[in-house]
């Protein structure tokens, strides 16, 4: 302790927060202690997918070899294909197009065996608590960050990380501290319009299937082989194997871009009744009525979004947002995870490592080496936002070109090359930060 220039405190457990401990690891001058709300650290067991940008930073992280053990195949660092994409809405649905990726393409994963190799990959040094929601903070006399949970208990930092995800305290907090010294009312209302996350029009279903059961139904399903994304207007599928090939992630998705600044009333999430998603497929492809059939009663989730934010930092205090906290969209994108969300957590937390493990950042100099973080990810997490807006409106077959026709196999390849072009960086690009704290792509 005596050797540690600050104290880090990040509200949340998930994958956000634990990557951000992870990374913050490589440093023995930072302490790290990791506040989870719920009653242990776990994860909803649907499957992810990570492109090679940030597959390089697990690697970085010294994750490669557990991450492999839990695997579905071995990577490959050549032009492999990701998803085949087919138009499904009909009884005979028909192949569209193949996207291919660079540097081995798309890894899936089970999201509990991921969470467990962050796990079991963060020091004995670092403290770990459970059944820590917070309720606010504040800032002491001497600067350091005071947070007030739920159980009555306190604790401090120097530093507080918020990584509690689209709901967060942490963004309430800050932006009502914020608006409450900005001085100006307008600028103050404008301040707190951005703490409550908006709906975003769209309603996912998620699932895992067991392997076997979708055999047994639908021997030689195509997803066996190849993962597919089927379209259909204002609806699509996504599908693909998971833990090591027991599973089969479901994510299904349901669109109402005709809605103008829609409100989700009621739960953003909760249990569906299978009969829901039968008539939301209905008419589709036997491949995709195979997959609705075999799915029990799917998690429904209304897809909320943060809008733009004007910072990520506290003007005045050590205060960050990563992850959902600070860029909550859609999860269309293809930067980190394929489903249940695209955030570019592990970007994030990778980045604001760095910054805080340089040699020139200090305690007294926090706020102004956040400031440089907010500087690098602001902009870039809004464009991510941007695409995945786009991207999900070509999963519904939804174009700005007045004359797209999705009849017609051109138009909808046309319309995917668009997402694939979006998504070239995830896998042509790598991320790095140099010792002058520079962004290298």
């Amino acid at each position: 302790m005596s050797n540690s220039k600050f104290k880090v405190g990040i509200c949340g457990g998930g994958i956000g927060g634990l990557c951000a401990a992870l990374a913050l690891s490589r440093y023995d001058d930072i302490d790290v202690d990791v506040y989870e709300s719920a009653s242990s650290f776990s994860e909803v067991g649907v499957g992810i997918g990570i492109w090679p940008r940030v597959w390089q930073i697990l690697k970085e992280l010294g994750l490669e070899d557990a991450l492999l053990k839990v695997a579905l195949e071995q990577p490959s660092n050549s032009e492999v294909p990701t998803f085949n994409y087919r138009k499904s809405d009909q009884t005979s649905g028909i192949d569209i197009t193949t996207m291919y990726a660079k540097s081995g393409g798309l890894k899936p994963f089970y999201r509990p065996d991921f969470l467990n190799v962050l796990l079991q990959h963060l020091p004995d040094r670092f403290n770990l608590y459970v059944e820590k929601r917070l309720i606010s903070y504040t800032l002491s006399a001497t600067g350091s960050v005071e947070m007030q949970f739920a159980n009555n208990t306190l604790a401090t930092c120097d530093l507080l990380i918020g990584a509690d995800g689209i709901k967060s305290t942490v963004r309430r907090t800050l932006f009502t501290r914020e608006a409450q010294h900005c001085g100006d009312e307008s600028r103050a209302t404008e301040i707190k319009s951005a703490i409550d996350a908006v709906w975003s029009g769209i309603t996912a279903y998620r699932s895992v299937i067991p392997t076997d059961v979708l055999s047994k139904h639908y021997p030689n399903h195509p997803i066996f082989t190849q993962p597919t994304h089927y379209l259909g207007r204002n609806a699509h599928v996504i599908a693909y194997p998971i833990a090591q090939g027991r599973l089969v992630n479901f994510a299904a998705f349901n669109a109402r871009y005709d809605l103008d600044n829609p409100k989700f009333e009621g739960p953003w999430t909760s249990t569906a009744p299978k009969d829901e998603l039968k008539d939301l497929f209905a008419g589709w492809e036997p491949s995709v009525l195979a997959l609705v059939e075999c799915t029990g009663d799917p998690l429904k989730w209304a897809i909320h979004t943060v809008k733009p934010l004007h910072s990520f930092v506290s003007s005045n205090e050590p205060v960050v947002l990563l992850g959902d906290a600070s860029h909550a969209c859609e999860p269309f994108q293809g930067l980190f995870l394929l489903f249940p969300s695209k955030r570019p957590k592990t970007n994030d937390a990778y980045i604001l490592a760095a910054i805080l493990g340089h040699q020139k950042t200090r305690k007294d100099n926090l706020i102004h080496m956040l400031s440089v973080y907010d500087e690098i990810r602001r902009s870039f997490a809004t464009d991510v936002a941007r695409r995945s807006r786009a991207a999900g409106k070509a999963f519904a077959l939804h174009s700005e070109d007045l004359y797209f026709d999705p009849s017609k196999l051109q138009d909808l390849q046309q319309l995917l090359e668009s997402v694939r072009q979006r998504w070239e960086y995830v896998w042509d690009s790598t991320l790095k930060i140099d010792g002058n704290l520079k962004l290298i792509v």
